[in-house]
């Protein structure tokens, strides 16, 4: 979660109203004059984390991409 959502959800109170709209986030986010990130800033965040990573966390995400698609793909309709 980003820091503007925690940010907002720590100003609700504390009270758990369960999980926050996506529309009261953004009318949050314009009362607070920010915006949401955009491309740049997001492609700057994933790429920060794939560098984060491990060779092995990297390897095993992979492996867990390649197995599920593979049994979607081979998954046979009933």
């Amino acid at each position: 979660m980003g820091k503007m959502k925690e940010k907002f959800i720590d100003e609700m109170g504390g009270y758990d109203f369960g999980s926050p709209s996506d529309a009261d986030y953004q009318d949050y986010l314009h009362h607070q004059n920010s915006t949401p990130a955009g491309k740049e800033e997001m492609d700057r965040d994933n790429q920060a984390w794939w560098d984060s990573l491990t060779n092995v966390q990297k390897e095993k995400l992979f492996n867990e991409a390649k197995a599920s698609e593979d049994f979607f793909n081979n998954k046979k309709e009933v």
